[in-house]
């Protein structure tokens, strides 16, 4: 008996340590060191978890990074926060979710220039070419200068006309163009006096070319052959030497008079005069965009351009789309050209678009993006229009000065 009550002790002594031993393991497999991070860091503010979210991404702990720019986003959601978010998913090969977080970052700030690269990362990881040439080239609008961008995007072309199998895209070639009329009209007065030696031949070429001057059409892109043959059938001749034009050219047409426009009413175009450009009122931000950057040095294009506009619409025109280039020159162009206005109708129209252009969504961010040597050309025009108004007008330029960061 004795011998087999041990035997049977010594079967259940080993049995005890690898039950001791078990214990451990399952410790092991509980979540304890998560849920007691979660626990202790429960009362961050958005600001400590994203910097936390910061530290676990550094070190490449993806799925914590992901957890902790959640409790920002559930804190207050911020488009730092989404955009961190979308990286971090990225990394885990969460794309789908990385562009929702992406979007959802363009959502609360539309000219998050981050934001569109991840998108445009993930669509073109995801085969959706179009999509990803889209968002780099709204990255691109945000920082036009970026060589990096500029290479992505048009690797992104070359992938997604390879995958239609449409035609390489060629290169740009910029073609200089002279204007050919002001060299007709400063040759202009000698051939008026040569023709008015003939008699009554040289008094019937002057009537006609009185006649010429007002039936003179202003060439559009669109009909630029219907206007030429308009001006050859209302100009005679010219009298200039004809190896100052092209054979292929038209006939100049006779000089005239500069006279200054009248002031027209606010949102009403000034009359076209020889040589300017045919502008149409922008429908939408990217028409304006287009148009303001085709006129480039241009100020009183770009001024034509501006009286086509209601002032009370030009917020709701370029949304957020005022990137901080064209945020400069159009403040620059709206003082510079009614400083040199003498016309009420057109300081008018001037005040009343910087005050417009004061309520876009990323007014204050642009004003801060100015370059200290562009404000400083600002500041003259500025102290010009705080000394020359008067009465509520004066009140008024005080007010936008203030706006505009050029008055404490």
């Amino acid at each position: 008996r004795r011998t087999a009550s041990t035997a049977a002790e010594e079967r259940v002594r080993p049995a005890q340590p690898s039950s001791k031993a078990e214990k451990p393991a399952q410790a092991e497999t509980k979540p304890a060191v998560r849920s007691k991070i979660q626990k202790v860091n429960a009362d961050l503010t958005p600001s400590q978890w994203k910097e936390k979210g910061n530290e676990y991404f550094r070190t490449r702990q993806f799925q914590r990074a992901v957890e902790c720019y959640t409790g920002s986003i559930e804190a207050e959601p911020t488009a730092v926060a989404h955009a961190n978010r979308a990286m971090a998913l990225m990394k885990l090969g969460s794309l789908e979710q990385a562009i929702e977080d992406a979007t959802a970052a363009l959502a609360i700030d539309p000219g998050y220039l981050k934001a569109f690269q991840r998108r445009g990362t993930c669509r073109k990881d995801l085969g959706l070419l179009l999509e990803a040439v889209e968002d780099y080239e709204s990255a691109l609008r945000l920082s036009p200068g970026s060589q990096a961008l500029k290479a992505e995007r048009e690797a992104l072309v070359g992938l997604f006309c390879a995958k239609e199998g449409l035609e390489k895209v060629r290169s740009r070639v910029r073609i200089p163009v002279t204007d050919l009329r002001e060299k007709s009209e400063q040759e202009a007065p000698a051939s008026t006096s040569a023709a008015s030696g003939d008699g009554q031949e040289g008094g019937a070429k002057a009537e006609a070319r009185a006649a010429g001057s007002t039936t003179e059409v202003v060439a559009r892109a669109s009909s630029g052959a219907a206007a030429i043959e308009e001006r050859k059938r209302s100009s005679p001749p010219s009298s200039s030497p004809p190896s100052l034009l092209p054979s292929s050219a038209p006939s100049p047409a006779p000089a005239k008079a500069m006279v200054k426009a009248p002031a027209v009413a606010a949102g009403t175009p000034p009359s076209p005069t020889r040589g300017e450009r045919v502008l149409a009122a922008p429908k939408n931000a990217i028409d304006f965009e287009l148009s303001w950057k085709s006129l480039r040095d241009d100020k009183d294009g770009k001024w034509a351009l501006l009286r086509l506009i209601d002032p009370g619409s030009i917020s709701a025109l370029l949304k957020n789309m005022l990137t901080g280039q064209i945020f400069f020159s159009l403040i620059e162009c709206i003082l510079t050209k009614t400083r040199e206005s003498q016309e009420p109708a057109d300081r008018e129209h001037g005040v009343a678009l910087l005050e417009n252009i004061a309520q876009t969504p990323r007014f204050k961010i642009n004003v801060l993006s100015i370059p200290s040597r562009n404000r400083k050309e600002l500041l003259g025009a500025w102290e010009y229009h705080l000394e020359s108004a008067t009465g509520a007008m004066k009140d008024r330029v005080t007010s936008l000065a203030k706006l505009y960061g050029a008055r404490k």
